[in-house]
Formats: structure tokens, sequence, C-alpha cells
């Protein structure tokens, strides 16, 4: 259990966080939990609910950084080198011509994404049954580690080294060396067609988890006063090995690590799609970890080095009561409003509990029905019935799994015009809020369905006609 402590005591101002809070509600950035650590105690945590900083989140890359402290462990235990070479370690899967750059592939590359591939080897890897044979038979267009291509197949390989290695799944593997010391109970790990857990992503854990491995890297390998990987390693896992300034953003240009990123300021941190942060401030001692869903990562990173980083101090402060009294209720009041509440009752009076079919789609949707009495949403796909209950002008929890297989979702429906209603639904454990836009003419709807986030820019999920049943 991390220890806690006021701000000023541990040397932060109160003051300096309320502003980073306030900068986030100004730049209306999808938070959904983060907790501040300074000098090893919490100083900040908080949900913005619905959300439950109790429950797991999505990682996704994230997950990288777990994938890398095992590799960093089974070194320890000299089951592998990070100079091995990937042919040495799957000589049964070797295609007969094996280039020159293929050859010299080892662990090491695989960590700092620099195998040397043109692009991620993932997408074709999960299409076939031998994943290896594969990764070994496209081509290496660069020699290893002169290339930075950010490449989830890298760290699948990792994942299929380690099963080899250790005859363990990668969570099992890490649960009593790594989970179990840092008091993480029962991660999840996605596991792939070929059922190994992912690597790349797919771990799920709560906020705390999160700052915990942070502290742990913070304190150079130890927690809770027992060393859990060596002080070398995570020096080395946390040094850059590989440029990848490739013209993005700064933070993302600072140069690449054994699946870590380092940051300007001579701060690192693992990181992962729509918003998930696990930020190292060595020299200021502290850990940043938050859990959001958005698409602008580079806008948190800039408000941390703007608001909190020069407020680090390694000195306690005079303790300012009425900063920390604001700062205490503003963590206890963050929330996610639901869109506002209208009624149109004309309207309701002619669609309410009517049977409308739909065409075919693309989700295989095909009856929807909207109750208005009882605030429920009635809907037939090919897998069945589902019954989505939304709150007016409050979040009302469900457990479904109609939107995502993860079935924590609170919901709430509002009238936007005379003739258009939305329901908004939010899978608490995903970075994923969910939207149903219904617009009604006469007999006739059409129903937008649609996310507020979309790896490659694509959020809609589904446009749809349909008609009453008369």
């Amino acid at each position: 259990m991390l220890q806690r402590s006021i701000p000023e005591l541990v040397g932060m101002s109160s003051k300096s966080i309320i502003n980073f809070l306030d900068a986030i509600e100004a730049n209306k950035i999808e938070i959904h939990s983060l907790m501040i650590i300074c000098n090893g105690k919490v100083i900040t945590e908080g949900e913005f609910k619905p959300y439950n900083k109790e429950l797991p989140h999505a990682l996704y890359s994230l997950s990288k950084s777990f994938t890398s402290t095992a590799i960093g462990l089974a070194v320890s235990e000299g089951l592998i080198s990070v100079e091995d070479k990937l042919i040495d370690l799957f000589p049964e899967d070797l295609p007969e011509d094996v280039s020159p750059n293929l050859a010299s592939i080892r662990i090491k590359d695989l960590l700092t994404m620099s195998t040397g591939h043109e692009e991620d080897t993932l997408p074709f890897m999960l299409l076939e049954e031998n994943p290896i044979k594969v990764f070994f038979s496209l081509p290496v267009k660069y020699k290893p580690s002169t290339h930075f291509m950010y490449h989830n197949g890298a760290t699948y390989i990792l994942a299929y080294i380690l099963k080899k290695v250790t005859k363990l799944q990668l969570v099992d593997y890490l649960m009593p060396r790594l989970f179990e010391p840092l008091e993480i109970d029962k991660p999840y790990w996605e596991v792939s067609p070929h059922g190994i857990n992912f690597g790349a992503y797919g771990l799920y854990l709560n906020i705390e988890d999160i700052a915990k491995f942070g502290l742990l890297y913070l304190n150079k390998g130890i927690y809770n006063q027992k060393r859990i990987i060596s002080e070398a390693w995570i020096t080395e896992a946390t040094s850059k090995h590989v440029d990848n300034n490739t013209g993005g953003s700064e933070d993302w240009s600072q140069g690449y690590c054994y699946q870590f990123w380092r940051c300007r300021h001579n701060v690192y941190r693992a990181d992962g799609a729509f918003g998930q942060y696990c930020v190292v401030l060595p020299q200021s001692n502290a850990v940043v970890a938050i859990n959001s869903g958005i698409e602008n990562m580079h806008i948190v990173l800039n408000l941390i080095w703007e608001h909190l980083l020069p407020a680090f101090s390694n000195n306690s402060l005079v303790e300012n009561k009425i900063d920390y009294r604001i700062l205490c209720e503003k963590c206890a009041n963050l929330k996610h409003l639901p869109k506002r509440v209208s009624d149109r009752e004309a309207i309701i009076n002619v669609i309410n509990d009517k049977v409308f079919t739909l065409e075919q789609n693309n989700v295989n949707l095909k009856i929807i029905v909207i109750n208005f009495n009882e605030n429920k949403l009635s809907l037939v796909d090919d897998r069945g019935k589902f019954d989505v209950h939304f709150g007016k002008g409050e979040w009302h929890y469900i457990n479904s799994n109609f939107f995502n297989y993860f079935t924590n979702v609170y919901c709430s429906g509002t009238w936007l015009t005379e003739h258009t209603f939305i329901i908004e639904a939010r899978v608490i454990e995903t970075p994923f809020t969910y939207y149903l836009k219904f617009t009604f003419n006469d007999n006739e709807l059409v129903l937008e369905y649609f996310s507020n986030l979309g790896f490659y820019n694509d959020k809609e999920i589904a446009r749809i006609h349909g008609k009453a049943v008369l």
C-alpha cells in the first residue's frame, strides 16, 4: 500500500496541482484517473466520475514496458542475454535464405524497435499459424540497431521468447517476480490467437498499479525496501539506445530505450494509446500516472512540464491549509458530466416504445426500441437482445457487453434537437465512449453509431437507416 501525504510536507505546493487540474479542465482533456507521487508519497489521486480508480483500465502500449521488465528479469536469471541472436533462439523456423540483416537481429534490437523492418510485422504474424516463421520471412531493409520504427511485432516476439525460455505465459512469469511484490492483484493480459499474452498491448491495471510500477523504476528497482530488479537493468532499460527523431513532437523524438521513451527535461515514460501514462521524473523524485481517453497525447505532457515539473522540490514547504482544502475538494468532485438534458414530449409520444427495423448493416443490428417511460433502449443484433438503461442528466450504471467485451458501462441520454436523441455510453475500463445518435423523421430513423476515439482516426462504427413497424 502506497503511503499518502499532504503535498507541502513532501515539497510540492497544493496550488501547483490545482493549477494542473484547472488546466486539464480548461483544455477539456478527457482524463479518467490520476495519481501523483513525490518523494515516495502519494500527494494527489483522483477519478473523474463515472470512472473508478479501483478498476483496471486498458494500458495499450504501456504494456510494452512490463514486457521489457520481464526480459530484464529473465536476463538476471541467466535465461537470456540482450545480445542473443533471434535466429539462434528459433533455429527450427528459419527460412532457407537468411539475409545478413535478419541474421544480426538481437533481443536488444527487439527491445529498441530497431529490428530493421520497414513496417510493423504484427498484422502479418497474427494471420498465420506460426508467427516466428512469418517474422523471419519478411524483408529486413535496414541494418538492425540503425533504424527506429515503432513496431508491435518486435514486442510480440519478445513475448514469444519469454514463453520459450520460461515455459510460462508472460503474466504468469511476472506474477511472483513483479506483480506480487508490487501488491498488484490479478492483472489481466489479453491472449493472442496463438495463445500467448500479446506483450505489445493487452494489459489492464488500475491507476495505483501504474504508479507503483513507476515508483519501482524511480527507486532503481527497489519497492518496499526489497530489490525486485537490478539497478543496472533499470539504468540500461531507461537510457537512450536509438535515435527516434523522425519529425514528430519533441517528447516523441528524445530517444527510445527498452520499450520506454525518453522525454524532455531528463524524464522518461511508459505510455499507451489514447493517453495512458507512467511518467518518471528522476531529478524531481516523482511519478505521474494517468489514464485517459484522448487523441492528442502531447498536451498532457506539456501541462506536466508547465505546472508540475517546476513545482517539485526535495524540501518541505509551509503548509497551506486553504489550498490543500481546495485541492481535496477538487479531487473529490472530479467528474465528466453527461450531455445536457431536455425533453421533447411531442415526438416522444409518437415514437415511444415503437419498433424500428433496420436495414442490413456492418454491425448486424436488426431492431431498436426506445421506451422513454423506463429510460430504456432495446436492441437486437445477431447475438441476441440487449437492454441499455440510461440516465437523464446523470449516469446510470449497466452491466452489458453490447458495446465492448468489458461490461462496466455508464449511460446517459438526452435530446439534442427536436428530432435527435443521443445516448452516451462510457465503458469505464477502456478509453472509449460510444454514442448512439437517433434522428427521427415520421416513421423513419437514421442511427449513427460512433465512438470518441478511433485507430487511424476512424470513429464511425455504423450509419443505419430504419423504419417503424406499422
